[in-house]
C-alpha cells in the first residue's frame, strides 16, 4: 500500500483487482456453504484419481477421457451425479469452462446402467417394536429408546440424533448449540434443531405420544425417559449411541427377519406409515406436512422415494397433491 504521511495516515490499496476476485469466490462458495463437506470429500477423491491415474497432471480443467475413467469407480449413479455437480462447481470457481451438460448426462446415464441394485431399508412402526423389545431384552436401554426417537421424528441419524442435546441454549450468546428439548404437554414432545439439511431456519419439529397404537416405538415416551432425572444441561440426550449400534440393530433384524436395517430405515418406515395413514393422530397428512415433517426442501418430491413403491396409492397421491397445490 502506498502511504501518505501527515496529520491522518491514508492507506490506498492498489491491487483492488485482488479483492474484488475475493469477493467474487466468497458470493460463488456461499452456495455449498451447507454442503461444503461433501464437496470437499468429492474434489478429494478426484485429486486421488487424478494423482494415481496420471502422476503430476492439473487436477483442472478437468479432462473428459479422465471424467469418464472416474465415473467408471462408482457403483452407484446418484452418487456420481453428486460427484460431477461438485467437480463442474470448482471448473466454476476457477474460471474454467464448465463441462458439457451432455457430456454429464450421458455418463450419468451410462453409469447408472451399471449400478448395483440395492434394497431399501423400510424400518416402519412393526419392525421398530420387535427391534425396541430384542434391544431392551439385551440390556440396551439406551440405544432402544433412540430407536424410537429416529422412527418417530424421522431424523437424519448422524447429523440430527446422534448430537440431541438437553438444556435449552441461550440463543443470544451460544451460537453453535445442535438443539433442545421441550416437553409441552402430557403427550406431546417438542424438539428443536438450529438447522436442518435443507434449511438454516430453527426448526421445531413437535410430536404426539403414539403408545396408542405402538407403545415401544413411542419416541415421545422415550424422550421423557431418557431426560428423567438429568439434569437440564448442554449435554447429548443419547451420550453412549454411536455407529455401534447399528450392527447389532442389524443382527437382530436379520435374526428376526425384519429384513434390511440402516440408520435411514426408520425415517423411510416413517413416511410409508403416515402415506399409509398408520399415525392415528393424523391419519390423512398433507404433502406438506409430510415433506415438513421431515425437513425436505420446498417443492421436493423425494417423500415419493421414501416410500415403497407399492403403498402409493395413485389416487391418493393425486388428491395430497391437489391438497397441497394453491391452483383451482
Amino acid at each position: 500500500p502506498d502511504r501518505d504521511l501527515g496529520d491522518d495516515v491514508m492507506i490506498k490499496w492498489r491491487f483492488t483487482g485482488h479483492i474484488l476476485a475475493e469477493v467474487k469466490i466468497r458470493h460463488m462458495l456461499a452456495t455449498v456453504t451447507g454442503s461444503w463437506r461433501s464437496m470437499r470429500s468429492a474434489l478429494y477423491a478426484w485429486g486421488s484419481f487424478v494423482d494415481t491415474i496420471t502422476p503430476g497432471k492439473e487436477h483442472f480443467p478437468a479432462g473428459e477421457d479422465l471424467l469418464g475413467g472416474f465415473a467408471s469407480i462408482f457403483d452407484n449413479g446418484d452418487s456420481l451425479v453428486k460427484y460431477l455437480m461438485h467437480i463442474n462447481k470448482a471448473h466454476t470457481i476457477l474460471g474454467h469452462k464448465e463441462i458439457s451438460s451432455i457430456f454429464r448426462s450421458q455418463i450419468q446415464r451410462g453409469a447408472k446402467k451399471f449400478e448395483v441394485k440395492r434394497s431399501k431399508s423400510y424400518f416402519t412402526a412393526d419392525k421398530i417394536t420387535v427391534a425396541v423389545l430384542e434391544l431392551i431384552k439385551k440390556g440396551e436401554v439406551e440405544l432402544a429408546r433412540f430407536l424410537g426417537v429416529i422412527y418417530l421424528w424421522g431424523f437424519r441419524t448422524q447429523s440430527e440424533a446422534f448430537p440431541l442435546q438437553t438444556g435449552e441454549p441461550d440463543r443470544l450468546t451460544e451460537n453453535n448449540w445442535h438443539s433442545f428439548v421441550k416437553i409441552t404437554g402430557k403427550d406431546t414432545v417438542e424438539i428443536w434443531l438450529r438447522k436442518r439439511k435443507n434449511t438454516d431456519q430453527v426448526s421445531c419439529l413437535s410430536r404426539k405420544c403414539i403408545c396408542k397404537d405402538f407403545p415401544a416405538a413411542c419416541g415421545v415416551c422415550s424422550i421423557k425417559a431418557a431426560l428423567k432425572g438429568r439434569p437440564s444441561d448442554r449435554s447429548r440426550i443419547f451420550p453412549n449411541v454411536s455407529n455401534a449400534g447399528l450392527k447389532l440393530i442389524k443382527s437382530i433384524a436379520e435374526t428376526k427377519g425384519l429384513g434390511l436395517f440402516t440408520w435411514h430405515g426408520p425415517r423411510r418406515g416413517r413416511t410409508d406409515d403416515l402415506f399409509r395413514g398408520k399415525d392415528t393422530s393424523n391419519p390423512k397428512p398433507t404433502i406438506r406436512e409430510i415433506r415438513d415433517t421431515f425437513g425436505w426442501a420446498p417443492n421436493s418430491c423425494m417423500m415419493f422415494q421414501y416410500a415403497r413403491p407399492e403403498t402409493l396409492d395413485q389416487t391418493q397421491v393425486a388428491t395430497m397433491a391437489h391438497e397441497a397445490s394453491d391452483t383451482e
